[in-house]
């Protein structure tokens, strides 16, 4: 399993993300259908918690260990990048061991005051002995990134949407019948068993490279106490960062079921909103992610490289090609899910009233998609500190929403708040992005013209659904179909209008990466 080069290493997550998003598309309808909108609102509970205790002692390690790994193997000490992995994955697998004692210690705290239910007492119970391992193995999956060798954690995260999706299936019975702290363990463990499938294929990959690099190993041994400084220096500033907004995450996510009683709702209703909300609609919204998540991807390398070398004016239009696709992209989504988001909920949801969560999520589409594109571009521009800075005002504008105007508007103030502040982090970005590169706004191609093709699809959908159901006696085929026309009567206007082109098609795919990087 040699180093691959950037287009290969583009193509294997490109395809793996593709099938995890999809994978796990399916576990999510699986799940919320089989224990619905309230036990989804109290597993979405327990997530946040979980994602804050795991990236406290997770985030930046991966990164330290790539860069620290990546060193050493261009050294051709092979024995020291192993070192560096083995030495950081047990410091962190101490480090969480610790943690989850004194989580169990005070877990009766942990479930009644941070996470608000007690109900969720029997899914931490689940998590927390598994946090360790899956903690220790960022390490492992950051050896392998150093080496450049993407495939063991493409295969890690596709054999871990598939075991857990398994798993659920296997279980379901036994958890059929069972009140709601039930249903929430029933989520929980399927999680924990795709989390496992992740941690052994990692792990076995790795002590299969581990023993054959061994006989190549060269040069002095590195002291752990060195390594241990290295990992921390380079870990620590990323650490804080992540954490800083995973807990501003982490206070809106579990504040949003408390303000909604303020509103007046039973917990019972508060926390099926906040499941609807959470575990249903948001998935439908962003699915389309994948897309634009490959692209800010690729763009990271292109502009880095570009802007390294002076070549602004290919770093331009490079971007203004990727907000363009991604505009026309996100108006294209958007539009599809406010002319078929209500059917689309019935479909996958049924009985669970999901239609206008979805409706009225589909605003957040474009600017949503726009956010991910320029935090690429500014990655690459090596502008993180902005980003981080514009990622806390978005978060304290939202935090803002909950706790005010929940209570007075309910879940509408909340989904607001997201169209609102996706639109205030994608100016912010793009504010800095042009004052950066000196690039110009090209305000027809980006925004005018993706919104008279998005206002026709959106008028043009009622007429192709009628004659589509009209035709077509089976509902669901019928939907694919009038989604199909519709975006490709979206896509022949924006081809008559000028604005997407062949080579912006092109540029979203893997094989073209390398082509455009030498602009």
């Amino acid at each position: 399993m040699g180093k691959m080069n950037l287009k290969q290493n583009t193509i294997i997550l490109t395809i793996a993300g593709f099938i995890v998003k999809s994978i796990g598309f399916i576990y999510r309808i699986y799940i919320a259908n089989s224990i619905g909108a309230e036990g989804m609102g109290l597993y979405q509970l327990v997530l946040p918690v979980y994602n804050l205790v795991l990236l406290g002692l997770t985030a930046g390690v991966g990164i330290a260990v790539a860069r620290l790994v990546a060193e050493e193997t261009a050294r051709g000490n092979h024995k020291n990048a192993n070192r560096i992995a083995l030495v950081s994955g047990a410091a962190i697998f101490t480090a969480a061991a610790v943690v989850v004692v004194v989580l169990y210690i005070n877990l009766d705290f942990v479930v009644n005051v941070l996470i608000g239910d007690i109900r969720t007492k029997s899914a931490m119970l689940w998590i927390l002995p598994a946090i360790p391992f899956i903690a220790a193995i960022t390490a492992l999956k950051g050896y392998f990134y150093g080496k450049q060798e993407v495939m063991p954690n493409a295969v890690s995260q596709v054999a871990e949407q598939i075991a857990k999706l398994i798993a659920v299936f296997a279980i379901a019975d036994l958890f059929a019948q069972g009140d709601m702290e039930r249903k929430c363990l029933f989520a929980a463990i399927g999680m924990i068993i795709g989390e496992i499938a992740n941690v052994l294929v990692v792990y076995l990959v790795f002590q299969f490279r581990k023993t054959r690099r061994t006989a190549n190993a060269s040069g002095q041994l590195l002291r752990k106490r060195d390594i241990g400084r290295s990992v921390v220096q380079i870990s620590l500033p990323i650490t804080a960062n992540r954490l800083i907004l995973s807990l501003l995450g982490t206070v809106e996510f579990l504040w949003i079921p408390q303000r909604l009683a303020l509103y007046g709702l039973t917990n019972a209703e508060a926390l099926a909103e906040y499941g609807k909300l959470t575990g249903m609609a948001a998935p439908v919204i962003t699915f389309p992610s994948m897309l634009t998540a490959a692209l800010a991807t690729a763009l990271v390398p292109a502009i880095a490289e570009a802007a390294a070398l002076k070549r602004m004016n290919g770093a331009n239009r490079q971007i203004s090609r990727s907000i363009r696709v991604t505009l026309v992209l996100g108006f294209l989504f958007t539009s599809l899910f406010i002319a078929f988001g209500r059917d689309i909920a019935d479909l996958i949801y049924p009985r669970q009233n999901v239609g206008q969560m979805i409706f009225l999520l589909s605003f957040t589409g474009a600017f949503f998609h726009l956010q991910q594109t320029l935090l690429g571009v500014l990655n690459g521009l090596g502008k993180e500190k902005d980003t981080l800075k514009h990622s806390m005002i978005t978060s304290v504008l939202r935090l803002g929403f909950v706790w005010f105007g929940i209570p007075v508007f309910g879940m509408n103030a909340y989904i607001i708040s997201l169209v609102a502040t996706n639109l205030v982090g994608s100016m912010l970005n793009l504010r800095t992005t042009i004052k950066t590169t000196g690039m110009s706004i090209e305000l027809g191609d980006w925004l005018l013209k993706p919104l008279i093709a998005a206002i026709s699809g959106v008028i043009s959908a009622p007429v192709i659904k009628m004659l589509a159901e009209a035709a077509i006696p089976q509902p669901t085929v019928a939907l694919l179909v009038s989604g199909a026309a519709t975006g490709g009567l979206m896509t022949i206007i924006l081809f008559l209008l000028g604005v997407f082109e062949l080579k912006d098609i092109l540029q979203m795919l893997p094989l073209k990466i390398e082509k455009d990087r030498k602009l």
